[in-house]
């Protein structure tokens, strides 16, 4: 658990929180490091938003909820952040929120709450079922393609603001073309990133 933070421009801010290090897929590539059972607490993240958010008159803040898997704290979490944030959007502070997420948590009041919030929402997928499958699996190897997919539905139903996340390793760079010719067809913005040679990632 943990924040970083990115600093754009003097009265502009990207936040990357970590509310948790847990997460429902093990994937071969994780960086994060083992699960470690516990959640920020709500006195935490209460005084990190106030303290970041205030640290200017009229700042921008972007807030990139991280993890681990950081729907697993739960709505009632983000629920208790939006209400952190909205006494501070009121005296004029600027805020927006992004979660990045593997999607296999998502469903209905999940995609409800991002919407009515106004979240975007980072998806992350590695390509293809059978590229996919290969790295971002379940403890036990199953792949979590479907999982994402359906995730992936449930936002696109609901008009969620989303975009993808690749993450690229030595297990699917060879696969690189069939990664980007998949993505064009999810008619989506993606990005493309390098994992960090960190965690599972060391032996990968």
């Amino acid at each position: 658990m943990g924040t970083t933070a990115i600093n754009n421009m003097v009265d502009q801010l990207t936040v990357v929180i970590k509310p948790t290090r847990n997460c429902n897929l093990a994937c071969t590539y994780c960086s994060v490091g083992e699960p470690s059972g516990e959640f920020m607490s709500r006195d935490i993240v209460d005084k990190v938003v106030k303290k970041i958010v205030s640290r200017e008159e009229k700042s921008l803040t972007k807030f990139i909820w991280h993890g681990g898997e950081p729907l697993l704290p739960g709505i009632d979490f983000y629920n208790y952040v939006v209400e952190i944030q909205k006494p501070l959007r009121d005296n004029g502070y600027r805020i927006t929120n992004v979660i990045q997420t593997n999607g296999t948590l998502i469903n209905e009041r999940w995609a409800k709450f991002f919407k009515e919030q106004r979240f975007g929402v980072g998806l992350s997928i590695d390509g293809p079922k059978e590229v996919n499958d290969r790295t971002r699996v379940y403890r036990g190897n199953a792949g979590a393609f479907d999982a994402i997919k359906r995730g992936a539905d449930v936002l696109e139903e609901h008009g969620v603001d989303f975009g993808y996340l690749v993450v690229m390793s030595k297990q699917n760079i060879g696969s690189i073309d069939e990664i980007i010719d998949f993505m064009k067809t999810q008619k989506r913005s993606y990005k493309l990133v390098a994992v960090a040679p960190i965690g599972r990632a060391s032996r990968d």
